[in-house]
C-alpha cells in the first residue's frame, strides 16, 4: 500500500465514522490508521535468539501484517541481537538472559518465553520429585552414581529394579544441552544412558516401562506420563513442577529464560508491536514450538500497563 493511498484511506474512514457513529469512534479509527502510517514509514526491527526465532518468526510477521505494522525480523542469536539493540540498529531484542547478565539503564526486559528440560517418568512410578544432585547421580558420567530406585528413597516393587535412563541425542536438542549445563556442569552424560533417535521413541519407552526416566523438552500431555517436580538441592530444597508460573518465577531450576528487551524511551512507539508479541496468537506459537510462553495473566497485565505507559 502506497503512502498516498494510506493517507486517503485514513481520511475516508475517519469521515465515515464521523457521519455514522461519533467523534469518539472516529478518533479511534484515526489513531489506528495513524499508527499504521507511522509503522509504514518506520519499520520495527526485531532481532535476537535463533532458538525462539525458528519457532515464531513467521507468526510474528503474519500478526504484524494483520495489524498494519511493518516489522523486520532477523533472529541470528541473543548476543548479536542485544548488541544491535544497544547500538541502535534494532528496536526489540528477544534474548536469553542469565542471572549474571547486566543491562544498561534505560532498557526494559519483559519475560517472553522459556526453554526447559522436563524430567518424565511413567505415571505408575510413585516418585513425584527429584533433586539436581540425584539427577547427576542417574545421568552423570563422573562422581557418585546410582542405578537403582531404592537409592533415591523409594521402598516398593519399583525400588528393586534398576533405573532405565534415556534421552534423545541430537546435537540440536536444546533441552539436553540445558540439562547438561544445569545438572552436569556441562559434562557429557553417562554411557549407560540410552540415547533414542527422537522424542516419539522416548515417549513410547516411558509409557511402557515403569522404571524408566527421561529428559525431554516440554512433557507431552499423555496419561501414561508425568513430569517430576525438581529441586535445586542444598539451600533450595523445595521441589517445583514445570508450570509456566514456576518457570517464570525462577523456581523451576531447569530453565533458560528469554525476554523482550527494548529502550524504555521508545515504549510509546513500540506499544502495538509489544502487545502483539504478548498476544495469545504468539504465545500459542511459542508453546507449539516446544518452548513455554509467559503465563497468560502476566501477559494480559503487562499489556494493560503498556496502555497507560507514557
Amino acid at each position: 500500500m502506497s503512502i498516498f493511498l494510506l493517507e486517503e484511506n485514513i481520511l475516508l474512514i475517519t469521515i465515515y465514522f464521523m457521519k455514522n457513529f461519533s467523534f469518539k469512534y472516529a478518533f479511534v479509527a484515526l489513531s489506528f490508521f495513524a499508527a499504521s502510517f507511522a509503522f509504514a514509514q518506520n519499520p520495527v526491527k526485531i532481532v535476537g535468539s535463533d532458538i525462539v526465532g525458528d519457532k515464531i518468526s513467521k507468526e510474528i510477521l503474519a500478526q504484524s501484517n494483520l495489524m498494519g505494522a511493518k516489522c523486520v525480523v532477523e533472529m541470528n542469536g541473543s548476543r548479536d541481537g542485544l548488541n544491535d539493540l544497544k547500538a541502535g540498529k534494532a528496536d526489540i531484542a528477544i534474548v536469553a538472559i542469565l542471572d549474571s547478565d547486566q543491562f544498561p539503564d534505560g532498557l526494559a526486559a519483559v519475560p517472553f518465553a522459556h526453554q526447559i528440560a522436563s524430567i518424565i517418568v511413567n505415571s505408575q512410578n510413585p516418585i513425584e520429585e527429584i533433586t539436581i544432585p540425584q539427577l547427576r547421580q542417574i545421568f552423570g558420567s563422573t562422581g557418585e552414581q546410582t542405578d537403582t530406585w531404592s537409592n533415591l528413597g523409594l521402598n516398593n516393587t519399583i525400588s528393586l529394579r534398576n533405573i532405565y535412563a534415556l534421552s534423545t541425542g541430537f546435537l540440536d536438542n536444546i533441552a539436553v544441552e540445558l540439562f547438561k549445563s544445569k545438572c552436569l556442569d556441562g559434562e557429557n552424560m553417562s554411557d549407560s544412558v540410552d540415547i533414542k533417535e527422537n522424542l516419539e521413541q522416548v515417549v513410547n519407552v516411558i509409557k511402557s516401562t515403569t522404571n524408566a526416566i527421561a529428559i525431554v523438552n516440554v512433557a507431552p500431555n499423555n496419561p501414561g506420563i508425568k513430569a517430576l517436580a525438581v529441586a535445586q538441592g542444598g539451600a533450595k530444597p523445595h521441589p517445583f513442577k514445570p508450570t509456566s508460573e514456576n518457570i517464570q518465577n525462577g523456581d523451576y531450576p531447569l530453565a533458560l529464560h528469554f525476554y523482550l528487551v527494548f529502550d524504555k524511551k521508545n515504549v510509546k512507539r513500540l506499544r502495538p508491536v509489544l502487545q502483539m508479541l504478548l498476544s495469545d496468537n504468539i504465545a500459542n506459537g511459542i508453546d507449539k514450538g516446544d518452548l513455554v510462553s509467559a503465563p497468560k495473566n502476566f501477559r494480559k497485565s503487562y499489556s494493560l500497563e503498556l496502555d497507560i505507559s507514557k
